[in-house]
């Protein structure tokens, strides 16, 4: 019987240092949204060749720019800056009414996101707290 509970003991143990790990580390980007015919890991240079504008999208990058913050006419503030992937460059503009994101250059994070145009620019729009920040693979 001892063993049988340090059996299930372990389990639990696991269950809840793997859900530990995945708060922390994020989630990885898939094709949650059903974007037809996109790759299972939606790109950057994928998103601005095929342009689901107003589509909402899951896409990993490397920041390569950060813009200074913005704070629009009735006063709510956005952080901005830009991720590659290496070939292309996208904007990504958040919200920080639910708090911000410390990001900084060369971070690699995941944005998901309303996929959208912003006059000359295309940009993913989303809330700054659901940004992750992934750890790098090695």
């Amino acid at each position: 019987m001892n063993k049988e509970l340090e059996f299930r003991a372990a389990g639990i143990i696991v269950l809840i240092v793997s859900a530990m790990l995945f708060s922390v580390l994020g989630t990885v980007c898939t094709n949650t949204y059903s974007l037809k015919n996109a790759p299972a890991k939606t790109t950057i240079s994928y998103l601005l060749t095929e342009f689901p504008v107003n589509q909402y999208v899951c896409v990993e990058g490397t920041v390569s720019e950060i813009l200074p913050d913005y704070t629009s006419k009735k006063g709510y503030k956005y952080q901005q800056f830009f991720i590659t992937d290496g070939k292309n460059s996208l904007k990504v503009f958040c919200s920080k009414y639910s708090g911000s994101v410390n990001v900084s250059v060369n971070d690699h994070v995941s944005v998901t996101g309303k996929f959208q145009k912003f006059g000359n620019t295309y940009e993913i729009y989303t809330q700054c707290k659901d940004i992750k920040i992934k750890a790098l693979q090695i």
